[in-house]
């Protein structure tokens, strides 16, 4: 089913409208600087006048079906949210998670002896 109401919430980071025919409008993207993901560059996306649709299964959890205009940004259509899902996207045709990237340093920070632990020095 779709949502079929009119309201503004924020959920994860997420600015949302969601229009009297179900659309979800996201008005702005946040992302969590807390949470140790892999956040893309700048503190606010905002990709205002692009739609998701979201529809809900019967356990509750959301599929998008359909994405316009997003240019490269966020979960593949058909991927399933989760409470968790909100938070560091990946771009389109990219189906690499947060779990893909375990070990692997962020771009831009500096690596320390303990990322380096059991590694030869170069020569």
């Amino acid at each position: 089913m779709s949502i079929k109401n009119n309201n503004v919430f924020f959920k994860n980071n997420i600015l949302y409208h969601i229009d009297s025919s179900g659309d979800v409008e996201v008005i702005s993207f946040e992302p969590n600087s807390g949470s140790g993901g892999y956040l893309l560059a700048g503190d606010y996306i905002k990709i205002e006048d692009n739609t998701i649709d979201v529809d809900y299964n019967l356990s509750g959890l959301a599929t998008i079906s359909s994405v316009n205009n997003l240019s490269s940004t966020y979960q593949p259509i058909g991927d399933y949210l989760t409470d968790g899902d909100l938070t560091g996207y990946q771009p389109v045709g990219n189906y690499l998670t947060e779990d893909d990237l375990t070990g692997y340093q962020p771009v831009g920070n500096y690596l320390t002896e303990d990322d380096l632990t059991g590694y030869q020095p170069a020569g």
